[in-house]
């Protein structure tokens, strides 16, 4: 079988009612181990594909894209890349590591500061990254299940990804001269900004100033 079409079955089975009923009949066939050169996962796990979608639709109130359990699958299916076996669209491409990314930090369940809650919660990938790790955990604390309303007033408000208050071109302004100390800056100022630490132009700047002139 083609990759192409390996992909549109696969892709078809994942984006089925019921999609566990598709994953166990390949593994009842003898075809798991063929078409994904692994060892399939307890059943129960694929049982975990048949919750996504409603999880998905009742969390973040629409329909999930194929990223989602294609996601399921490089959780659950050890050492699986999708990238790797299917044909893939762009989207669903490049959302998948931003994925990955946010379940590594959604299994510490806290976050190093509000910077990171809001880097991880704001990120394109953290609306399938949770639902497969509350399938994984269904006893998870109150706090954490508060996220995605958190995130949608985050957004809101203008909080979880605003505009930086500096870029490179105000900080070459100031006299800081360009290269990775311009960078280095300007990440640490957004992170001040995204810790509200910080709230305007002034305050950006000053911090800025103060960065410098520690490394002159």
């Amino acid at each position: 079988m083609s990759r192409e079409r390996l992909s549109q079955e696969i892709f078809r089975i994942l984006q089925s009612p019921r999609p566990s009923l598709g994953l166990l009949g390949l593994v009842n066939a003898n075809l798991w181990e063929q078409i994904f050169g692994k060892s399939p996962p307890a059943e129960n796990a694929l049982l975990r594909f048949d919750a996504l979608a409603p999880l998905y639709a009742g969390t973040f109130g629409e329909a999930p894209s194929l990223a989602l359990p294609l996601a399921g699958l490089e959780a659950w299916v050890k050492n699986f890349s999708a990238e790797e076996k299917f044909l893939l669209l762009r989207g669903d491409k490049s959302v998948l590591p931003e994925i990955a990314r946010c379940r590594a930090a959604l299994s510490r369940e806290t976050f190093a500061d509000l910077a990171e809650k809001k880097s991880i919660v704001g990120s394109k990938g953290f609306p399938e990254a949770f639902t497969i790790h509350s399938c994984e955990n269904p006893s998870l604390a109150e706090e954490f299940l508060s996220i995605p309303a958190w995130r949608a007033e985050q957004e809101k408000l203008g909080k979880l990804k605003p505009a930086p208050l500096l870029k490179g071109a105000d900080l070459l302004a100031m006299g800081i001269p360009g290269g990775p100390e311009i960078k280095r800056i300007l990440e640490l100022v957004y992170r001040a900004q995204l810790n509200e630490l910080i709230s305007d132009v002034e305050s950006a700047q000053y911090l800025a100033q103060s960065e410098r002139l520690k490394n002159p």
